[in-house]
């Protein structure tokens, strides 16, 4: 029963974040304008979890979607899922593999630039401007969680709107500047939601306390 434990929180909190979607977010509408419960809890899972637990989340929260809500064919079926890996290769706690990776590649690339004078001032600068990047999108250490978790949020929302938009764009509805600012504050709600909400999740899964190590170690037993 223990060996369920795990993978029967992620579900419980998936569906939980789901509901709280579709029955409470509408309530708490600001101008017609909600975030995403669902994305705040999937990144709570994605970082303490890993890949996998992510990928499973998703695609329960597109199914839950695809079946309820959607009016558009197949659209949360596909991109929550999607959405949920490519943020789980960004936020998601690295392997010790994936580490010495990075840390090769990273000094592979700058080996021959660093040969000269000139080239080490220009790597110097250019490291300084593109640090939060590297270290967010090809870092070599994990992040805090609670920096990772609504970085993610913020991620996951924005692609999705995103899509949102295009999808409105390709349609042939009318987009002006309402709608760009309309899906930026939904953006800027889900992050909110997400800080909000990273304590309880996180206590409900059991990880308030421990040590990271820890949480690496079990990050793809799901």
């Amino acid at each position: 029963m223990r060996i369920w434990k795990r993978p029967l929180k992620v579900v419980v909190l998936t569906i939980l974040s789901y509901l709280i979607d579709v029955c409470l977010m509408p309530r708490l509408a600001i101008s017609g304008i909600t975030g995403s419960a669902s994305f705040a809890a999937i990144s709570v899972i994605t970082v303490c979890y890993g890949r996998k637990a992510a990928f499973c989340s998703g695609a329960i929260i597109g199914i839950l979607m695809e079946t309820m809500l959607s009016s558009v064919p197949v659209l949360y079926l596909v991109s929550y899922p999607i959405i949920s890996m490519l943020c789980a290769q960004w936020f998601a706690d690295l392997t010790d593999r994936q580490r010495e990776r990075r840390k090769l590649a990273r000094a592979g690339q700058e080996a021959p630039v660093m040969s000269s004078r000139f080239g080490a001032l220009v790597v110097k600068h250019l490291m300084n401007g593109m640090d939060v990047v590297r270290r967010l999108f090809r870092r070599e250490e994990n992040l805090n969680p609670y920096l990772r978790i609504p970085l993610c949020a913020m991620t996951s929302s924005a692609i999705m709107n995103a899509v949102f938009l295009i999808y409105g764009y390709a349609s042939g509805f009318g987009l002006d500047w309402t709608h760009l600012m309309r899906s930026v504050m939904a953006v800027v709600y889900t992050v909110v939601i997400a800080l909000v909400m990273t304590f309880p999740y996180r206590w409900y899964l059991g990880l308030l306390g421990r040590k990271r190590a820890r949480w690496r170690n079990e990050a793809e037993a799901i």
